[in-house]
């Protein structure tokens, strides 16, 4: 009797509250999906935002700047890099969270740098998932 009290429970729990015809259960939200180029280096990690510089452009009405950054990689899922962390730029209007874990797809660039191409929140319900091919 407990084990069922406690699968009725946790499945009340999951629907938010007792069943009801009138309102049926949301659908699950989709995981966001992350495009990518073939080559890009694609990792888990945080970045730390070393120098930010304006672009000054009259037609960019947002304010975007370069940022240089450091990408500590927590772990690599496609490509090769040995090094913890690599420098990188991004283009953006705003700042790259510090405190966060991302899903990062990181261009390859002149000597050993890259360009941050594409970011989204690795730490999120449901998780991430790379686009099935490259563009």
């Amino acid at each position: 009797m407990r084990r069922f009290c406690l699968v009725l429970a946790s499945a009340m729990a999951w629907l938010g509250g007792p069943a009801s015809a009138a309102e049926p259960p949301e659908p699950p939200e989709a995981p966001q999906v992350l495009e990518h180029r073939c080559g890009d280096l694609i990792v888990i990690g945080r970045v730390t935002v070393l120098s930010y510089g304006d672009i000054e452009d009259e037609n960019d009405l947002l304010g975007h700047g370069v940022f240089t950054v450091d990408v500590d990689i927590a772990r690599v899922l496609r490509g090769s890099e040995t090094r913890r962390r690599v420098r990188a730029n991004f283009v953006a209007h705003a700042q790259i969270r510090h405190d966060l874990d991302f899903l990062m797809a990181l261009s390859p660039r002149k000597g050993r740098e890259y360009l941050l191409n594409r970011f989204v929140i690795w730490d999120r319900t449901p998780r991430p998932v790379l686009a099935g091919k490259c563009t």
